[in-house]
């Protein structure tokens, strides 16, 4: 792994250490910091996660993001059930719901982002996973949507994106089982990208994430806009949804640089503009 340009913590109100994000080159790598909890998301890391979220899509040095969990047991296990119970006769639940949400904040996202997933992904945890464009998992990883074992369903995209993504009978199968699953198995649902060996998971994730960071800013942004913009459209809007963000990047300075660093046999020094 290259050696990294900085490491900063983001703390809740308690003084805990949320979130890292570390910085590798054109890269952010966010990492969830419960491990004691299996990185279950109180309020403090959901918040700090948007708010990161928010000034890493300002930084126009930052090309790709990682998310991954802190430790080796879990990316996440979803919302932190102790404080949500401690909460919840003070609040409505639209409230617990739509409170500091962080999965669509990442589902928004406009620049690319990979999700590194170690251990368990669970409930909300996979929901943050699937609102990721690119999931690497490890091979001991274990994955699934638990909800109706605590008598809901999934609230944040995971009947929706998940069913988009591997079918509706395979997405059912996990609902209403609300059993886990290993990597494999996700690999093989196409759930996940690729499967990795456990010690090989952030550098992985980071040889996608740079490989991607060296591609143009704006064709990066307009790749995965049309891509999932698109795929929510009858075929014939997006083919001109595809046309018209095309035509517009012809125009652009970054254009002119990539076929003149293709004739001059060099690589390209984008602008993003």
């Amino acid at each position: 792994m290259e050696k990294q340009e900085n490491t900063n913590k983001v703390a809740s109100s308690e003084n805990e250490d949320v979130l890292i994000v570390e910085r590798h080159e054109a890269v952010a790598i966010i990492t969830l910091n419960r491990p004691q909890v299996l990185n279950a998301r109180n309020q403090a890391m959901r918040q700090a996660l948007v708010e990161t979220c928010q000034k890493l899509e300002k930084d126009a040095t930052v090309q790709a993001i990682i998310l991954t969990g802190g430790g080796t047991r879990a990316f996440s296990t979803g919302l932190d059930l102790a404080e949500l119970a401690k909460n919840s006769a003070k609040q409505s639940p639209g409230m617990i719901v739509g409170e500091w949400n962080d999965i669509s904040q990442v589902a928004n996202f406009s620049k690319p982002t990979i999700a590194a997933i170690n251990g368990l992904a669970v409930g909300g945890g996979l929901e943050l996973c699937l609102a990721c464009d690119i999931r690497i998992a490890a091979e001991g990883a274990r994955l699934g949507l638990v909800e109706l074992r605590r008598g809901t369903i999934p609230g944040n995209g995971g009947t929706q994106r998940l069913s988009r993504l591997i079918g509706v009978p395979r997405t059912l199968e996990l609902l209403l089982t609300a059993e886990l699953i290993s990597a494999s198995k996700a690999e093989n649902f196409g759930l996940v990208n690729t499967v990795v060996p456990d010690k090989q998971l952030k550098n992985t994730a980071l040889e996608w994430a740079n490989t991607i960071s060296k591609q143009a800013p704006l064709a990066l942004i307009a790749a995965k806009k049309v891509v999932w913009e698109g795929s929510n459209m009858d075929i014939e809007v997006a083919l001109d949804l595809e046309k018209s963000i095309a035509a517009k990047l012809r125009n652009s300075e970054d254009f002119k640089e990539g076929v003149n660093a293709f004739r001059e046999k060099r690589n390209p020094t984008w602008k993003g503009i």
